[in-house]
């Protein structure tokens, strides 16, 4: 810039001894453009005005002081020549696009803002500008460039701002004409400041770089460009290209996707490989139509109550004209966007099918919503949702038969009715004790459940197991069977639970648990007979009906003066039962 001026100069004084005044007139009115240029056009939106090439001032000086006025015309000319040539060299590349007009910034169009709560989050969701929940929007950024100038960052963190994305550059690499900040031309100004405010302060951020190439020769310069402007940062969030110069659209949609095919393979030789490209809706509906397009992450602007592009997309850019703290330049205007999650749709379906299946009934909108959004900002999981829908009052007051409720959970998690094999298999772990929960987990562990999840973009996830008498099917199956060999009954819920969880926090053992049961005082009240006490122990602890013998040297234990838990003991110390006990998984 100092080379220019100091060149500017001599050339002024030079054209001051001749008689072109216009010339002179002419270089002074440029050079005073363009800093007013480089002042004004200091900072851009995802598609501002980019700073102008000053033309080069070439000219030679004269000694004699006085010239032939065909010798000035002469000169005049060449000096012109030289500016003509490197300003074909140099041209200056000037945003126009839906959002720039001759690297003006047009007046912001953007949904009318009829709720105070536009764009944030109410409840847990994030609403639009009528106060409505943005379908599948899961975390809320921002997107801004030099054109927000200075922006104070510890602010904006404290917005609810969950990510930015940041304007490194745009169009070809220039990587000369440093500025006197040491800046390359076409560099975002404050792209250095932005990445660095968001990296200290732990701000996950990405990057989008205006492109204006029509040729793969500048697809390259701008592929190197974003490179160079990349090195040492820590992207957490892609490198977007952004497609909106109104003269891409000359070009065949073919030719368009083969440059962001190269580019983005540029990219990735240097290690790049999380991209995407920016456009708006129409763009993406009528100009990238290539089916390459459909394979590319895409962030969608759209200025509406909602993105209503039919494709896959990953963030939507919702309104130019949001409000976040921190943020003062363009009036205080900035992009709000959504990162949304993409399968929102399958995840509505995923929903539905819970309704008709488990409820027997189609969704109200509000459910609907509700169940989807919670799944689609990964607040909980697939087995969770179907847990909710199992446990709710609307399910229970249905008083289904063990069959019809296993044959439910087949449908939900095997999309299939439930076998008979599956269904007496799992009737008997009904019977043994464990509650309906127990199956729900087993039949949401399957494969067949977490491909129905994995459809739909969401985790599959665990049920979770409250009750004690599901938490080892072999400690209360064990109890469960002293109920029913000891005392004749099933369960109380309360006993029940109490002798399971003495087993499994360890104060007591499986001899102990059935000493409780032998020596209860509703089996006292029974008055058995020595030999029917005898009896009864070789059904609950040895597993098999007394043989005579055996019974003989038993009650001869009695004849020597020993006592019931002397003959108890006596059971629980022998291999036979610590052989029944293994079986239940007790050492």
């Amino acid at each position: 810039m100092k080379n220019r001026r100091m060149l500017a100069a001599v050339l002024s004084a030079v054209l001051l001894l001749s008689t072109c005044t216009t010339t002179n007139t002419w270089v002074y009115a440029q050079e005073e453009s363009v800093g007013e240029t480089e002042t004004d056009l200091e900072s851009g939106s995802i598609s501002d005005p980019v700073e102008t090439e000053e033309p080069s001032e070439t000219g030679e000086s004269s000694t004699s002081g006085i010239k032939t006025e065909e010798t000035q015309e002469t000169e005049t000319a060449a000096a012109e020549e030289t500016e003509a040539e490197t300003e074909t060299e140099r041209q200056p590349q000037i945003a126009n696009s839906w959002r720039y007009s001759n690297g003006e910034l047009l007046v912001p169009n953007t949904y009318a803002v009829d709720d105070p709560n536009a764009w944030s989050k109410v409840d847990g969701f994030y609403v639009n500008n009528l106060g409505d929940p943005i379908k599948g929007a899961i975390s809320r950024g921002i997107d801004v460039s030099s054109y927000q100038g200075s922006i104070d960052w510890e602010k904006v963190q404290a917005d609810d701002v969950s990510f930015a994305i940041i304007r490194c550059g745009y169009g070809d690499n220039w990587e000369i004409d440093i500025d006197e900040d040491g800046i390359y031309d076409q560099d975002d100004r404050y792209w250095e400041i932005n990445a660095a405010a968001c990296e200290r302060l732990g701000i996950p951020y990405g990057t989008y770089f205006y492109s204006y190439a029509m040729n793969e020769e500048m697809v390259r310069s701008e592929a190197e460009h974003t490179i160079r402007l990349l090195e040492g940062k820590n992207l957490s969030y892609p490198i977007y290209l952004d497609l909106e110069q109104a003269e891409l659209r000359t070009l065949d949609p073919e030719v368009l996707a083969e440059h962001v095919q190269l580019y983005f393979e540029i990219l990735a030789e240097a290690g790049y490989t999380n991209v995407g490209v920016y456009a708006n809706k129409d763009w993406f509906d009528n100009v990238l139509t290539d089916p390459y397009f459909d394979t590319v992450n895409k962030w969608v602007a759209q200025y509406n109550e909602e993105c209503t592009y039919e494709g896959d997309y990953s963030m939507w850019q919702a309104t130019s004209t949001g409000r976040i703290d921190g943020i003062t330049g363009n009036y205080g205007y900035v992009d709000i966007n959504f990162e949304m999650n993409i399968s929102y749709y399958q995840i509505e379906q995923f929903v539905s099918r819970l309704y008709n299946l488990v409820l027997d009934r189609e969704p109200d909108q509000d459910g609907l919503d509700d169940w989807s959004q919670l799944l689609a900002n990964k607040e909980i999981t697939g087995a969770e949702a179907l847990q909710g829908f199992v446990d709710s009052p609307e399910f229970q007051e249905k008083e289904m038969t063990d069959e019809e409720y296993i044959d439910i959970i087949y449908q939900v998690c095997l999309d299939r009715h439930a076998d008979t094999a599956g269904l007496e298999a799992w009737k008997d772990c009904l019977n043994d004790g464990v509650t309906r929960d127990y199956i729900l987990y087993g039949v949401a562990e399957s494969n067949e459940f977490t491909e129905i999840c994995a459809s739909a973009g969401i985790e599959r996830g665990n049920i979770s197991l409250t009750d004690v008498r599901d938490q080892s099917i072999s400690v209360t199956r064990y109890v469960y069977r002293c109920y029913d060999v000891f005392l004749g009954r099933k369960p109380d819920e309360d006993g029940f639970k109490a002798w399971i969880s003495q087993i499994l926090n360890n104060r007591n053992t499986p001899a102990k648990v059935a000493e409780g049961f032998v020596f209860s005082d509703e089996l006292k009240k029974q008055n058995l007979s020595d030999e029917e006490f005898i009896k009864i122990l070789y059904v609950g602890l040895f597993d098999r009906q007394a043989d005579d013998e055996g019974v003989v040297d038993w009650m001869a234990w009695f004849d020597q003066g020993r006592t019931r838990l002397d003959v108890f003991n006596g059971f629980t110390g022998s291999d036979e039962f610590k052989e029944l006990i293994a079986r239940f998984g007790f050492k």
